[in-house]
C-alpha cells in the first residue's frame, strides 16, 4: 500500500507539533532526578550567593507508587472462561507462563515500566525473541519513552487499538553497528 503525500505530511506534522507532552515528560523526569533548576536559573542563583536547595517530594511519591506495585505483584495465571472447561490446559499454560515470567525477568521489567510511567507519564515494554540460542527463547526489556512515536489521534486506552501508526526510533553509535554488521562497514563509513 502506497502512502500518499498528504498522509505522510500529516504524520510529520503529528511528530513535530503533536508532541508537546514530551517536553512536560522530560521536565517531570528532571524533577524526579532532582534537577529542578534550569542552567540559567542556577547561574543567577549562584551569582547572588543563593544555595540551590532542592526539596524532592516527587521522588518519594514515585518510589512509594513503585513499592506498592512491587509488594502487590502476583504470579500470572490462566483461567478458563467456563467453570470446568479446559481446567487442565489452563494449569499447564499457567505453569508455562510462570516459567516465562521468571526466565525473562518480566516482573522486573514491569516494575521498570511502572517507574517510567510514574516519572514521565508512560512506560513501554518490549517482548521479543532472544537472539542467543543458549538463552530462554523469549526476552523482555524496558523501552525508553523517547523512542516511541504513535498516532496522537488514537482514542483507544491502549494507544495501539485504533492508531494508524506506531513507530520506534532508536539510535545506535556507529561502532555498535559496525560490530553487528562487519560486512557493511565500508558502506556505513560513507
Amino acid at each position: 500500500m502506497a502512502l500518499s503525500p498528504e498522509q505522510l505530511q500529516m504524520w510529520r506534522n503529528d511528530a513535530t507539533f503533536g508532541s508537546s507532552w514530551r517536553y512536560d515528560s522530560a521536565v517531570a523526569e528532571d524533577y524526579y532526578d532532582g534537577n529542578q533548576f534550569d542552567a540559567e536559573t542556577a547561574r543567577k542563583m549562584e551569582e547572588r550567593g543563593m544555595p540551590l536547595t532542592v526539596a524532592n517530594l516527587c521522588r518519594d511519591l514515585v518510589q512509594t507508587i513503585v513499592g506498592l506495585h512491587e509488594r502487590n505483584q502476583s504470579d500470572w495465571i490462566v483461567r478458563p472462561e467456563a467453570s470446568d472447561d479446559h481446567e487442565e490446559l489452563a494449569q499447564v499454560l499457567s505453569l508455562r507462563l510462570k516459567e516465562a515470567e521468571s526466565r525473562t525477568s518480566a516482573d522486573r521489567t514491569w516494575l521498570d515500566a511502572t517507574l517510567s510511567q510514574s516519572r514521565a507519564g508512560i512506560g513501554w515494554i518490549e517482548v521479543g525473541r532472544s537472539e542467543s540460542l543458549l538463552d530462554y527463547p523469549y526476552r523482555t526489556g524496558l523501552v525508553d519513552w523517547r523512542e516511541m512515536w504513535w498516532d496522537p489521534r488514537a482514542k483507544s486506552p491502549n494507544i495501539v487499538g485504533d492508531a494508524e501508526y506506531l513507530r520506534r526510533v532508536k539510535f545506535f553509535q556507529r561502532s555498535q553497528i559496525e560490530k553487528r554488521y562487519p560486512k557493511k562497514v565500508a558502506a556505513l563509513r560513507m
